[in-house]
């Protein structure tokens, strides 16, 4: 085990056990969240979440290792629903789930993906998107 300062975190019941057999080993065990420690967690960088490589050409102004999954799922579902392949799309699904992807088209799907790819992911996932805006109507295609 490493020496020094460390964080581990367990479940309540078995916090309390390694506290109770610890010998000292473990001196403070958090029942519940503190108001002080979600704001510590809040700072935190977001956690790695990397696209699969295959991805890359959906995102030709980006460097793929600069994408995060969480953090961008409305660029990524768009650029993935308008010109990915398949697997890209199985893979959005796993990765989002088909609520996430229904909610998406019917909040963002007007905005961000082509009339065409809206008919086809509407008739697919039965979703009603918002009304296309005014100054898209026309221009795209």
């Amino acid at each position: 085990p490493p020496r020094g300062p460390f964080l581990r975190l367990f479940s309540s019941a078995a916090g309390l056990r390694l506290k109770e057999r610890g010998r000292g080993r473990v001196r403070t065990v958090l029942t519940s969240p503190s108001a002080a420690a979600l704001m510590r967690l809040g700072r935190r960088p977001l956690a790695a979440q990397p696209l699969p490589g295959r991805l890359a050409f959906l995102f030709p102004e980006h460097r793929l290792k600069s994408l995060n999954a969480g953090r961008d799922r409305t660029l990524v579902l768009a650029r993935v629903l308008e010109n990915g392949g398949f697997k890209d799309i199985a893979w959005a699904r796993r990765r989002y789930g088909t609520a996430a992807l229904r909610r998406f088209l019917e909040e963002d799907g007007a905005r961000l993906v082509s009339r065409r790819s809206l008919g086809l992911w509407r008739l697919i996932y039965r979703v009603r998107p918002r009304p296309t805006p005014a100054w898209r109507k026309g221009y795209w295609p």
